[in-house]
Protein backbone atom coordinates (compact mmCIF):
# COMPACT_ATOMS: atom_id res chain seq x y z
CA UNK A 1 0.00 0.00 0.00
CA UNK A 2 2.83 2.36 0.82
CA UNK A 3 4.38 1.64 -2.60
CA UNK A 4 1.13 2.30 -4.41
CA UNK A 5 0.72 5.60 -2.59
CA UNK A 6 4.20 6.74 -3.66
CA UNK A 7 3.50 5.86 -7.30
CA UNK A 8 0.26 7.82 -7.27
CA UNK A 9 2.06 10.87 -5.89
CA UNK A 10 4.68 10.65 -8.67
CA UNK A 11 1.99 10.47 -11.37
CA UNK A 12 0.22 13.55 -9.98
CA UNK A 13 3.53 15.49 -9.95
CA UNK A 14 4.29 14.66 -13.62
CA UNK A 15 0.82 15.73 -14.74
CA UNK A 16 1.21 19.13 -13.03
CA UNK A 17 4.54 19.75 -14.80
CA UNK A 18 3.05 19.00 -18.25
CA UNK A 19 0.17 21.45 -17.67
CA UNK A 20 2.64 24.23 -16.77
CA UNK A 21 4.69 23.61 -19.97
CA UNK A 22 1.54 23.70 -22.13
CA UNK A 23 0.45 26.96 -20.55
CA UNK A 24 3.90 28.42 -21.17
CA UNK A 25 3.81 27.46 -24.86
CA UNK A 26 0.37 29.07 -25.27
CA UNK A 27 1.59 32.29 -23.69
CA UNK A 28 4.62 32.43 -26.02
CA UNK A 29 2.47 31.74 -29.09
CA UNK A 30 0.04 34.50 -28.07
CA UNK A 31 2.94 36.86 -27.62
CA UNK A 32 4.32 36.05 -31.06
CA UNK A 33 0.88 36.57 -32.60
CA UNK A 34 0.41 39.93 -30.91
CA UNK A 35 3.80 41.32 -31.99
CA UNK A 36 3.76 40.07 -35.63
CA UNK A 37 3.68 42.90 -38.27
CA UNK A 38 1.81 42.25 -41.55
CA UNK A 39 4.00 42.47 -44.68
CA UNK A 40 2.90 45.49 -46.71
CA UNK A 41 1.80 44.95 -50.30
CA UNK A 42 4.01 46.63 -52.94
CA UNK A 43 1.98 48.41 -55.65
CA UNK A 44 3.18 49.47 -59.15
CA UNK A 45 1.66 52.52 -60.81
CA UNK A 46 2.10 52.85 -64.58
CA UNK A 47 2.24 56.42 -65.78
CA UNK A 48 2.08 57.19 -69.48
CA UNK A 49 4.12 60.28 -70.18
CA UNK A 50 3.67 62.43 -73.25
CA UNK A 51 6.68 62.24 -75.55
CA UNK A 52 9.12 65.13 -75.12
CA UNK A 53 8.38 66.30 -78.66
CA UNK A 54 4.64 66.63 -77.99
CA UNK A 55 4.75 69.92 -76.12
CA UNK A 56 2.05 72.22 -77.45
CA UNK A 57 3.02 75.87 -77.50
CA UNK A 58 0.49 78.51 -78.49
CA UNK A 59 1.84 81.52 -80.38
CA UNK A 60 0.53 84.90 -81.43
CA UNK A 61 1.33 85.72 -85.06
CA UNK A 62 1.77 89.14 -86.58
CA UNK A 63 0.26 89.14 -90.11
CA UNK A 64 2.02 91.37 -92.63
CA UNK A 65 0.59 91.75 -96.17
CA UNK A 66 4.01 91.75 -97.84
CA UNK A 67 4.23 90.69 -101.48
CA UNK A 68 6.56 87.78 -102.15
CA UNK A 69 7.80 85.61 -104.97
CA UNK A 70 6.36 82.19 -105.78
CA UNK A 71 6.99 80.05 -102.68
CA UNK A 72 9.42 77.17 -102.42
CA UNK A 73 8.15 74.24 -100.38
CA UNK A 74 9.86 72.97 -97.23
CA UNK A 75 12.53 70.31 -97.91
CA UNK A 76 11.74 66.73 -96.98
CA UNK A 77 13.77 64.22 -95.01
CA UNK A 78 14.59 60.77 -96.39
CA UNK A 79 15.93 57.96 -94.20
CA UNK A 80 18.44 55.76 -95.99
CA UNK A 81 17.36 52.14 -96.41
CA UNK A 82 19.35 48.98 -97.06
CA UNK A 83 20.68 48.88 -100.62
CA UNK A 84 20.19 52.62 -101.24
CA UNK A 85 22.65 54.64 -103.28
CA UNK A 86 22.75 58.40 -103.62
CA UNK A 87 22.02 58.13 -107.35
CA UNK A 88 19.07 55.80 -106.73
CA UNK A 89 17.62 58.12 -104.09
CA UNK A 90 17.99 61.08 -106.46
CA UNK A 91 16.24 59.31 -109.33
CA UNK A 92 13.39 58.05 -107.13
CA UNK A 93 12.79 61.53 -105.75
CA UNK A 94 13.06 63.48 -109.03
CA UNK A 95 16.25 65.28 -108.06
CA UNK A 96 19.99 65.03 -108.67
CA UNK A 97 23.00 63.82 -106.71
CA UNK A 98 24.40 67.36 -106.83
CA UNK A 99 21.26 68.83 -105.22
CA UNK A 100 21.33 66.23 -102.45
CA UNK A 101 25.01 66.89 -101.76
CA UNK A 102 24.37 70.64 -101.66
CA UNK A 103 21.65 70.17 -99.02
CA UNK A 104 23.74 67.68 -97.00
CA UNK A 105 27.31 69.04 -96.66
CA UNK A 106 29.78 66.31 -95.82
CA UNK A 107 27.68 63.40 -97.06
CA UNK A 108 29.85 60.65 -98.59
CA UNK A 109 28.01 58.61 -101.24
CA UNK A 110 30.10 55.51 -100.54
CA UNK A 111 29.48 55.66 -96.77
CA UNK A 112 25.71 55.90 -96.52
CA UNK A 113 24.35 54.37 -93.32
CA UNK A 114 20.98 52.66 -92.90
CA UNK A 115 18.68 55.11 -91.12
CA UNK A 116 20.83 58.13 -92.03
CA UNK A 117 18.67 61.22 -92.54
CA UNK A 118 19.13 63.06 -95.83
CA UNK A 119 17.49 66.36 -96.66
CA UNK A 120 15.94 66.30 -100.13
CA UNK A 121 14.60 69.17 -102.21
CA UNK A 122 10.79 69.15 -102.37
CA UNK A 123 8.91 68.54 -105.60
CA UNK A 124 8.19 71.66 -107.58
CA UNK A 125 4.82 73.29 -106.87
CA UNK A 126 2.44 74.58 -109.52
CA UNK A 127 3.48 78.08 -110.51
CA UNK A 128 0.96 80.91 -110.57
CA UNK A 129 1.22 82.78 -113.86
CA UNK A 130 -1.78 85.08 -113.78
CA UNK A 131 -1.92 88.85 -113.74
CA UNK A 132 -0.54 90.82 -110.81
CA UNK A 133 -3.05 90.25 -107.97
CA UNK A 134 -4.87 93.06 -106.23
CA UNK A 135 -3.34 93.75 -102.81
CA UNK A 136 -5.64 92.51 -100.07
CA UNK A 137 -4.75 92.56 -96.35
CA UNK A 138 -4.03 89.09 -95.02
CA UNK A 139 -5.98 87.51 -92.21
CA UNK A 140 -3.71 84.55 -91.50
CA UNK A 141 -3.49 83.18 -87.96
CA UNK A 142 -1.05 80.64 -86.56
CA UNK A 143 -3.00 77.85 -84.84
CA UNK A 144 -0.28 76.07 -82.87
CA UNK A 145 3.41 75.20 -82.88
CA UNK A 146 5.24 72.05 -81.88
CA UNK A 147 8.92 71.26 -81.61
CA UNK A 148 10.34 67.79 -82.26
CA UNK A 149 13.96 66.94 -81.49
CA UNK A 150 15.51 64.20 -83.60
CA UNK A 151 18.02 61.49 -82.69
CA UNK A 152 20.75 63.23 -84.70
CA UNK A 153 20.60 66.49 -82.75
CA UNK A 154 18.40 68.53 -85.08
CA UNK A 155 14.98 70.01 -84.34
CA UNK A 156 11.77 70.32 -86.33
CA UNK A 157 9.38 73.21 -85.75
CA UNK A 158 5.90 72.27 -86.96
CA UNK A 159 2.66 74.19 -87.09
CA UNK A 160 -0.42 75.21 -89.00
CA UNK A 161 -2.05 78.45 -90.13
CA UNK A 162 -5.67 79.30 -90.89
CA UNK A 163 -6.86 81.70 -93.56
CA UNK A 164 -9.53 83.66 -91.70
CA UNK A 165 -10.02 86.13 -94.53
CA UNK A 166 -12.68 86.37 -97.20
CA UNK A 167 -10.27 85.71 -100.07
CA UNK A 168 -7.67 83.11 -100.92
CA UNK A 169 -4.06 83.74 -99.93
CA UNK A 170 -0.81 82.82 -101.64
CA UNK A 171 2.89 82.98 -100.88
CA UNK A 172 2.34 82.79 -97.12
CA UNK A 173 5.57 82.60 -95.16
CA UNK A 174 6.23 82.45 -91.43
CA UNK A 175 9.24 83.48 -89.38
CA UNK A 176 10.19 81.27 -86.43
CA UNK A 177 12.29 82.73 -83.62
CA UNK A 178 13.61 80.42 -80.89
CA UNK A 179 14.38 81.80 -77.44
CA UNK A 180 16.25 80.18 -74.56
CA UNK A 181 16.40 80.92 -70.85
CA UNK A 182 15.96 84.57 -70.03
CA UNK A 183 14.57 85.34 -73.46
CA UNK A 184 17.93 84.90 -75.18
CA UNK A 185 17.57 84.63 -78.97
CA UNK A 186 18.84 81.23 -80.09
CA UNK A 187 17.90 80.91 -83.77
CA UNK A 188 15.69 82.34 -86.52
CA UNK A 189 14.17 80.38 -89.41
CA UNK A 190 11.62 81.00 -92.13
CA UNK A 191 9.26 78.51 -93.74
CA UNK A 192 6.82 78.63 -96.61
CA UNK A 193 3.33 77.37 -95.92
CA UNK A 194 2.03 74.51 -98.08
CA UNK A 195 0.03 74.55 -100.29
CA UNK A 196 0.99 77.61 -102.33
CA UNK A 197 -2.61 78.87 -102.32
CA UNK A 198 -4.86 78.70 -99.23
CA UNK A 199 -8.59 79.05 -99.82
CA UNK A 200 -10.70 81.15 -97.45
CA UNK A 201 -11.42 79.28 -94.23
CA UNK A 202 -8.83 76.57 -94.93
CA UNK A 203 -5.76 75.56 -92.94
CA UNK A 204 -2.25 74.84 -94.17
CA UNK A 205 0.87 73.36 -92.52
CA UNK A 206 4.44 74.58 -92.27
CA UNK A 207 7.64 72.93 -91.13
CA UNK A 208 11.22 74.07 -90.62
CA UNK A 209 14.32 72.06 -89.73
CA UNK A 210 17.10 73.42 -87.52
CA UNK A 211 20.15 71.24 -88.19
CA UNK A 212 21.82 71.93 -84.81
CA UNK A 213 19.21 72.30 -82.09
CA UNK A 214 20.03 74.40 -79.02
CA UNK A 215 20.15 72.56 -75.72
CA UNK A 216 17.81 73.14 -72.81
CA UNK A 217 14.33 74.59 -72.87
CA UNK A 218 13.46 76.46 -76.03
CA UNK A 219 10.41 78.63 -76.63
CA UNK A 220 9.30 79.49 -80.19
CA UNK A 221 7.64 82.64 -81.44
CA UNK A 222 5.98 82.46 -84.86
CA UNK A 223 4.75 85.35 -87.00
CA UNK A 224 3.34 85.56 -90.51
CA UNK A 225 5.79 87.79 -92.37
CA UNK A 226 4.79 87.46 -96.02
CA UNK A 227 1.88 86.63 -98.28
CA UNK A 228 -0.72 88.04 -100.63
CA UNK A 229 -4.48 88.03 -100.65
CA UNK A 230 -6.09 87.14 -103.98
CA UNK A 231 -9.32 88.79 -105.11
CA UNK A 232 -9.16 86.41 -108.07
CA UNK A 233 -7.23 83.15 -108.11
CA UNK A 234 -6.00 83.80 -111.66
CA UNK A 235 -4.51 80.68 -113.19
CA UNK A 236 -4.61 78.75 -109.93
CA UNK A 237 -7.16 75.94 -110.24
CA UNK A 238 -9.02 74.75 -107.14
CA UNK A 239 -11.86 72.68 -108.64
CA UNK A 240 -10.14 69.42 -107.77
CA UNK A 241 -11.33 66.77 -105.33
CA UNK A 242 -9.70 63.79 -103.61
CA UNK A 243 -11.58 60.49 -103.33
CA UNK A 244 -10.96 56.89 -102.24
CA UNK A 245 -8.09 57.71 -99.88
CA UNK A 246 -6.25 54.78 -98.31
CA UNK A 247 -3.70 55.17 -95.53
CA UNK A 248 -1.29 52.76 -93.85
CA UNK A 249 0.70 53.70 -90.75
CA UNK A 250 3.54 51.37 -89.83
CA UNK A 251 6.35 52.14 -87.39
CA UNK A 252 6.20 55.88 -88.00
CA UNK A 253 5.97 55.55 -91.78
CA UNK A 254 2.78 56.76 -93.47
CA UNK A 255 1.72 55.56 -96.92
CA UNK A 256 -1.18 57.45 -98.46
CA UNK A 257 -2.88 56.96 -101.81
CA UNK A 258 -6.06 58.03 -103.55
CA UNK A 259 -7.61 59.60 -106.64
CA UNK A 260 -7.68 63.25 -107.75
CA UNK A 261 -10.71 64.19 -109.86
CA UNK A 262 -11.29 67.33 -111.88
CA UNK A 263 -14.78 68.50 -110.83
CA UNK A 264 -14.62 71.86 -112.59
CA UNK A 265 -15.07 73.15 -116.12
CA UNK A 266 -11.44 73.87 -117.07
CA UNK A 267 -8.54 71.57 -117.84
CA UNK A 268 -6.03 71.32 -115.01
CA UNK A 269 -2.32 71.44 -115.76
CA UNK A 270 0.32 70.70 -113.14
CA UNK A 271 -1.21 69.76 -109.76
CA UNK A 272 0.01 69.09 -106.22
CA UNK A 273 -1.45 66.95 -103.44
CA UNK A 274 -0.61 68.07 -99.89
CA UNK A 275 -1.08 65.64 -97.00
CA UNK A 276 -1.03 67.05 -93.46
CA UNK A 277 -0.50 64.58 -90.61
CA UNK A 278 -1.82 65.11 -87.07
CA UNK A 279 -0.96 63.55 -83.72
CA UNK A 280 -3.36 62.44 -80.98
CA UNK A 281 -3.68 66.04 -79.72
CA UNK A 282 -4.72 67.29 -83.16
CA UNK A 283 -1.46 69.14 -83.77
CA UNK A 284 0.62 68.89 -86.94
CA UNK A 285 3.19 66.07 -86.83
CA UNK A 286 4.40 66.67 -90.39
CA UNK A 287 3.32 67.03 -93.98
CA UNK A 288 4.22 65.77 -97.45
CA UNK A 289 3.32 66.70 -100.98
CA UNK A 290 3.38 65.06 -104.40
CA UNK A 291 3.45 66.74 -107.79
CA UNK A 292 1.08 65.44 -110.48
CA UNK A 293 1.51 66.21 -114.15
CA UNK A 294 -1.46 67.29 -116.27
CA UNK A 295 -3.42 67.77 -118.31
CA UNK A 296 -6.53 66.60 -116.48
CA UNK A 297 -9.74 67.37 -118.39
CA UNK A 298 -13.09 68.00 -116.66
CA UNK A 299 -14.50 64.74 -115.31
CA UNK A 300 -11.18 62.93 -115.57
CA UNK A 301 -9.25 61.46 -112.63
CA UNK A 302 -5.68 60.50 -111.84
CA UNK A 303 -4.16 58.57 -108.94
CA UNK A 304 -1.53 59.61 -106.42
CA UNK A 305 0.59 57.77 -103.86
CA UNK A 306 3.00 59.30 -101.36
CA UNK A 307 5.03 58.14 -98.40
CA UNK A 308 6.28 60.14 -95.44
CA UNK A 309 7.90 59.82 -92.03
CA UNK A 310 6.35 62.68 -90.01
CA UNK A 311 8.97 63.94 -87.54
CA UNK A 312 6.51 64.88 -84.78
CA UNK A 313 4.50 62.70 -82.40
CA UNK A 314 2.93 59.50 -83.85
CA UNK A 315 0.39 60.15 -86.58
CA UNK A 316 -3.25 59.56 -85.67
CA UNK A 317 -5.08 61.45 -88.42
CA UNK A 318 -4.51 63.27 -91.70
CA UNK A 319 -6.07 65.72 -94.15
CA UNK A 320 -5.65 66.12 -97.90
CA UNK A 321 -5.61 69.23 -100.06
CA UNK A 322 -5.11 69.45 -103.82
CA UNK A 323 -4.64 72.42 -106.10
CA UNK A 324 -3.18 73.17 -109.50
CA UNK A 325 -2.98 75.62 -112.36
CA UNK A 326 -5.16 75.92 -115.45
CA UNK A 327 -3.68 74.18 -118.48
CA UNK A 328 -2.47 76.76 -120.96
CA UNK A 329 -3.37 76.20 -124.63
Amino acid sequence: MRLITVLLLLLLLLAACENEESAGDGTAQAARTATATPTPEIGVTLVTKAPPTAQLIQTTPTPLPTATATPTATPVIYNVEEGDTLLGIAIANYTTVEEIEALNPGVVPELLQIGQALELPPPAAPVYSGAEPTAIPLQIQVRDVKMARTSVGSMWVLGEVTNEGEFAATGVRVQIDLFGDGGKAMATMTAWVAPAVIAAGETAPFAALLQEAPSGDVQPSVAVVAGEGLAHVGTYYLDLAVSAPEVTIDDGQVALSGVVENVGQATAGRMAVVATFYDAQGSVSGYAQQLLEGPLAPGEATSFALEAAPPGAPTEDYSLDVYGVIQQE
